[in-house]
């Protein structure tokens, strides 16, 4: 459904929470043609398209919006691209910036203005492709982990800094948590080993993890998370887009003669994958050969350390792109044997 040519005239705004969501009906008039709230479960499912089907409204002519809201949604996401509906996801900041000023807010005003917002933009309605419950679950295993390796990093900067100043307490500290810290490793490496299992499980993913480890630098977490957020190195997503929703591309800060701010990069970016790329820059100035040169000739050059690891980081995202794309490994010699063929 996701690029198919189709004139909606009647538009679903959803605002999901926990327990509920809220859902308003405006037509291509903006004429509000109802509101209800249903409960976020298998029976609120079906009692919404049997709403909708109550409005007169033919589901195929109804375009649905609703905000990523991560685990609150996935569920009705499902059911709504199972029923074969139109849904569009869209980021909650997009469409809050889309509204202008707003005073005051609760659900049922919320579903509204995301209806406003799907009415508006309809000629620019982007469908959300079809769930992966595959992609979705390495995502919930991969946060896992992020959370077990915080939790653990916690209780060990903690115990280390009172290790400084109170040696007797620091052995009572240790003692104490000890179990918990090798609770934690424990679960961090049956994490890791869930992993493998899970990739292997799929061909393709496991072939792009092993083309993309090759480049020096990039670990298999900072890659796998790379391959969820680009449904595995999807042909749609260019290298600047990847570098875009990272963090790492740079972008023009400048208006008429009076604000000349140059290229920075931008806030708006996935946290996750900037932290990432950042740490494996970091590890690629040591152990890329490509890499290292860049890095040692830029510092001669008198460019800054930060603007250099960036570059860093947008360099590897394209290194990255093109060995998957190709299907040969990283070759460190590449550049060389080029010029010399």
């Amino acid at each position: 459904m996701e690029n198919q040519p189709v004139v909606f005239d009647y538009f679903a705004g959803i605002d999901i929470s926990k327990s509920y969501f809220d859902v308003t009906v405006l037509d291509t008039g903006e004429v509000k043609r109802g509101y209800k709230r249903f409960d976020n479960s298998q029976v609120g499912y079906e009692a919404l398209l049997a709403w909708i089907t109550s409005l007169n409204i033919s589901i195929d002519k109804c375009l649905f919006c609703m905000e990523h809201t991560g685990i609150y949604g996935r569920s009705l996401r499902h059911f709504l691209q199972d029923s074969l509906c139109y849904l569009w996801m869209e980021s909650g900041l997009e469409i809050h910036l889309s509204m202008g000023i707003k005073r005051g807010k609760n659900d049922k005003i919320d579903s509204k203005r995301i209806a406003e917002y799907a009415q508006l933009r309809r000629n620019k309605a982007k469908i959300t492709e079809y769930y992966d419950s595959y992609q979705e679950q390495l995502h919930d295993l991969l946060s896992t982990r992020n959370r077990l390796v915080k939790a653990h990093g916690s209780l060990m900067t903690a115990q280390e800094e009172i290790k400084k100043f109170d040696l007797d307490s620091y052995l009572r500290v240790k003692e104490c948590q000890q179990d918990a810290v090798d609770g934690l490793l424990k679960s961090i490496k049956y994490l890791e080993q869930t992993l493998d299992e899970y990739i292997e499980k799929q061909p393709d993913w496991q072939k792009n993890l092993d083309l993309s480890t090759t480049v020096k630098g990039l670990g298999k977490i900072t890659v796998l998370w790379l391959m969820v957020y680009t449904h595995n190195f999807s042909e749609k997503y260019s290298p600047r887009q990847i570098a875009s929703f990272s963090g790492v591309a740079p972008y023009e800060v400048g208006s008429g003669t009076s604000v000349n701010k140059g290229t920075h990069i931008s806030d708006f970016a996935e946290k996750q994958l900037k932290k990432s790329l950042h740490m494996s820059a970091m590890c690629a100035i040591r152990y890329n050969p490509v890499m290292k040169e860049y890095y040692e000739r830029k510092k001669k050059e008198g460019k800054k350390g930060l603007v250099i690891l960036n570059n860093i980081r947008n360099k590897l995202i394209h290194q990255l792109i093109g060995i998957v794309r190709s299907g040969k490994p990283f070759d460190p010699e590449y550049h060389i044997n080029r010029c010399a063929a």
